[in-house]
């Protein structure tokens, strides 16, 4: 039995990002370009220039809520990525043409999860998209810069690579409130 990758966060969102804008991802460093990151943010009032990390908690587009987890898209370089807003240990796994991430699921492997996700029903359509590069989707806590080698990422709960081929996902999402479970799910958009 395949065991259930995780990743967590030391408290503050994961940033759901294609692997071939990761190496754009600053996380808490400076960033290199302020005037193009106060554009990014152009509801930025702390003060100073904003990180990627000050955006990921302050300035999300398309923004989509359920029940008590949220969210929502930030442009990074071409392209965006997502970021949900819990502090929340987070699964991810590949299932039938997509991945889901799963939060608040207890269980450890794969085969465990699959069960679970096969008789969710109530999937909510999200206006979230993401375009996937040849290197899948990763996770791992937004206030840890990128790289383009996954392996070299050093957020300090881990690095989730879901390796989904290439295209355009579209994201829904299912949350369980009783259970505490969120659920955001990947499946490749029709033309």
């Amino acid at each position: 039995m395949a065991l259930l990758p995780w990743v967590c966060t030391l408290g503050g969102p994961l940033l759901i990002i294609p692997a071939d804008l990761a190496a754009l991802w600053r996380g808490n460093d400076p960033p290199l370009d302020a005037s193009a990151a106060l554009k990014m943010a152009p509801r930025w009032t702390a003060g100073g220039v904003p990180s990627d990390y000050d955006r990921a908690c302050d300035t999300l587009e398309d923004v989509h809520v359920e029940e008590y987890e949220a969210c929502g898209r930030i442009p990074v370089g071409e392209g965006s990525a997502l970021v949900l807003d819990l502090e929340s240990s987070t699964a991810g796994l590949l299932w039938r043409d997509g991945a889901v991430l799963v939060r608040g699921l207890e269980c450890e492997t794969e085969e465990d999860a699959k069960a679970f996700l096969d008789q969710v029903a109530a999937w909510r359509p999200t206006k979230l998209r993401l375009v996937i590069g040849a290197r899948g989707l990763l996770a791992f806590d937004a206030a840890f810069p990128g790289h383009e080698d996954p392996e070299k990422i050093e957020a300090d709960y881990g690095v989730l690579h879901l390796a989904l081929p290439p295209g355009r996902y579209r994201a829904s999402c299912c949350a369980i409130p009783a259970e505490r479970i969120y659920l955001l799910r990947f499946e490749l958009d029709s033309p």
